[in-house]
């Protein structure tokens, strides 16, 4: 679903760069960040949120 809702977003936002100012590069950008941030982020919380007893008591073996 990650991976439909991506192309998605890239799609549209291509289509609509126009209206932002943006060129499809940055738009092309934009969505490779926000990819980035998807996985840091769900990571994390799943650490923080499912696993925070062995991230305290490892936390760079974790």
């Amino acid at each position: 679903m990650y991976v439909i809702g991506l192309v998605a977003a890239w799609w549209l936002g291509r289509h609509r760069a126009h209206r932002l100012g943006l060129s499809h590069d940055d738009m092309g950008d934009l969505i490779f960040y926000g990819a980035i941030g998807i996985i840091v982020g769900g990571r994390l919380g799943y650490a923080l949120f499912y696993g925070l007893e062995q991230l305290q008591a490892n936390p760079f073996g974790y």
